[in-house]
């Protein structure tokens, strides 16, 4: 019986680290897409404003941009992992290994989203109601 009972958590918490590992990557690409965007958009209004005044030297670097976002995903994906690792351990646990790990990959996006906010020099707290 107890070794049922140990198979059956170790089935459990393998699946709320599936659930986070996937919700979290999902994030971190979300992360990627936000910051390819943020770039595409920043090199547009650079293209602007050298057509309009040609004497600015206005060309962003994409080296902080590029060194943040893989920070903020590697965050991401750890975060969820380590969110699901920890309370899919818990004792007692009484929540679906799904909905562990789907919101530990919340989490962990959200805790993504915030460093690459920071990256961006956006204030976290301003997208917040």
């Amino acid at each position: 019986m107890s070794t049922q009972a140990s198979t059956s958590g170790s089935a459990d918490q393998r699946a709320a680290l599936l659930w986070a590992a996937v919700v979290g990557w999902i994030g971190a690409l979300a992360l990627a897409a936000i910051a390819t965007l943020w770039w595409a958009v920043a090199g547009m209004l650079v293209a602007v404003v050298e057509a309009v005044r040609p004497e600015a030297d206005a060309s962003p670097d994409p080296s902080g941009l590029v060194a943040g976002t893989a920070v903020a995903m590697v965050l991401c994906v750890s975060v969820a992992l380590g969110a699901a690792w920890v309370v899919a351990r818990a004792p007692g646990t009484a929540l679906p290994p799904a909905l562990v790990g789907a919101c530990s990959g919340v989490v962990g996006s959200l805790v993504g989203l915030g460093v690459l906010c920071v990256v961006l020099g956006i204030d976290p707290s301003s997208l917040l109601p």
